[in-house]
């Protein structure tokens, strides 16, 4: 059988549907699930299992041995209490193949989650910070050299905005914030830079997480699309 198109990521004896998992805006205590489908190529039954679980991640497998010739899933359940970090939290699984498997780059399974604080710290009236993206994606062409463009963060609030921490899902992208404090009715320019020969070495989509004191909207992504020259 042909199981490139629905299980495009080929480690021989089984093949994945992706090797890149996300779990996006993510509130303090909830329990959520994403499911990554694989299919045993060989005739001899075939049992997944994921190495190098972190705490706040735990499997299921649906069923816990494939036929040869059939498909299953494997059911990454993200328990949020026990993420220690708001904002992006980004760690590597790994498939074994087959019993004794060892861990390296083929078989790896990047899992990004964004940490939300619970709903219930959300405050409303007196004075506050209010943040403002100038765009929430930015779509660069591929060049041969480093590709740049900038974002302005502004403050549209009547209290100081402060800018906790930048992350980056991805490594092939730098960025650089001329503040980290915004006053009120003022900007700070974000400058973003992607190198296009480390592009195709990261897993992960190319973003930019803002972790701000905005109880509104504490946590902001910025997504990034680079596109081929026409």
């Amino acid at each position: 059988s042909d199981y490139a198109t629905g299980f495009p990521i080929d480690l021989g004896n089984v093949r994945m549907s992706t090797n890149y998992i996300e779990f996006d805006n993510v509130r303090k205590g909830d329990m959520v699930y994403a499911d990554l489908k694989v299919v045993n190529t060989e005739r001899t039954a075939y049992s997944p299992e994921l190495m190098h679980l972190p705490p706040y991640l735990h499997a299921e497998y649906l069923p816990e041995t494939i036929p040869g010739g059939k498909a299953g899933v494997v059911r990454l359940i993200l328990d949020s209490n026990k993420l220690a970090t708001l904002g992006l939290n980004q760690t590597s699984v790994y498939l074994a193949r087959y019993s004794g498997d060892k861990i390296g780059e083929s078989n790896e399974i990047v899992v990004s989650s964004v940490l939300l604080p619970p709903a219930e710290t959300v405050v409303s009236g007196g004075k506050k910070p209010r943040m403002k993206l100038s765009a929430d994606e930015v779509v660069m062409q591929k060049t041969s050299k480093k590709m740049k463009a900038e974002v302005v963060v502004a403050n549209e609030g009547d209290a100081p905005l402060t800018i906790h921490n930048l992350q980056l899902f991805n490594h092939a992208v730098g960025v650089s914030l001329s503040g980290r404090v915004i006053m009120p009715g003022k900007s700070a320019k974000m400058k973003i830079a992607v190198k296009k020969n480390l592009l195709s070495r990261f897993k992960s989509r190319p973003r930019i997480l803002l972790v701000s004191d905005d109880a509104e909207a504490p946590v902001k992504i910025i997504n990034i699309t680079v596109k081929d020259m026409d």
